[in-house]
This record gives C-alpha cells, structure tokens and sequence, in this order.
C-alpha cells in the first residue's frame, strides 16, 4: 500500500489514499478476447540489450489494465451517475439517468429523455422503454410518486445497479490513476 495524495483529483473532496495488488491472479483464457500485440518503434539504440530484464520484470510483476468502455455504460456517463451518488447529489444523479439527452440517445429514449428534461414525468415515465430501460421507467416513476423527491425516489433503483454505478467511478478513478 503507498499513499497517492501527489495524484491531484477532479473529484473536490475525493481523494484516492491507497493502492494494492489485487490477490487474485487472471489466469490463462480468462481473458480470451484480450489478445494484442505491441510494436515498438523508434526505440533506443541499447533496447535489445535492456529488452530480457524488462520482460523478466513485467513478467513477475504484471502489467495494468484499464477497465475498458463497457463499464461506463453505453451513453460512458456511468461514472458522472456514480460520483452524484457518492457525493449525495441525488438530482444529478436522476438528471443523468433521465434527461440530458446525447447524440447516443435515439427514439423513444430520446423522447423520454426530453420529456424529462421539459418537467412532464408522468409522459417520459409513459415512453421510458422496458427491458434494458426498466431502471429508468421505475425510477421515473418513483419520482412521480415522491413528488419529486430525488433522494427517496433514488431507492427504487436496484442495489446492484446502485453498486454498479459506483463501481464506475471507482474503475474511472482507476484508470486517470494508471494514465498518470
């Protein structure tokens, strides 16, 4: 464990305190579809020399992996829902899940979206979609029904999917770690 506090956050009173391997190795086929290669370019004139020692080093001490796109979410503001939660910002949060809509939002999402964002819950709670959008609908309609109370509203979202959206955060915080 070693302090990061010199890794400066985007995050106001956020503030990433440690870092530890994780004890569980990935083993061989456990990431099947994470096959590449890497070519080196431009490198110095000693690098086939130095090469074997910084292999046997990666090799003992493994290599970081970020978490890829898919744990943001398809619209990537998983994390932005996450950080509203853990900073008790229930509006934000229920704005995320329900308005605001992207150039990734198309049909009767985009319309819920938008119908959100003009203040008719009952008409957005009606077009949220079901299945993937389920969690929108029922939330939508919580708010309808705790007068738009976010906070109370907020618990009819499922745990897990609660966990998950600060699970984002933290796999954000993770990789803007390891980028630095």
């Amino acid at each position: 464990t070693r302090n990061l506090a010199h890794f400066p956050s985007t995050y106001g009173r956020i503030k990433i305190v440690s870092v530890t391997r994780h004890g569980n190795k990935l083993k061989l086929g456990h990431l099947a579809g994470n096959r590449f290669q890497i070519k080196v370019r431009d490198a110095a004139p000693d690098a086939a020399a130095i090469a074997p020692a910084m292999l046997e080093r990666l090799s003992k001490r493994g290599l970081p992996n970020y978490f890829g796109a898919q744990r943001f979410g398809a619209r990537g503001d998983n994390a932005a829902v996450g950080l509203a939660l853990v900073r008790g910002e229930f509006d934000e949060a229920v704005a995320l899940m329900l308005g605001r809509p992207t150039d990734k939002d198309h049909g009767p999402v985009l319309r819920a979206r938008e119908l959100f964002d003009a203040g008719d819950l009952e008409a957005a709670a009606a077009t949220w979609p079901t299945g993937v959008f389920s969690q929108q609908k029922r939330l939508c309609r919580a708010l309808l029904q705790a007068k738009g109370n976010a906070s109370r509203a907020f618990r009819a979202v499922d745990p897990t999917l609660q966990k998950l959206l600060v699970s984002a955060l933290q796999s954000q915080l993770f990789n803007e770690v390891l980028a630095r």
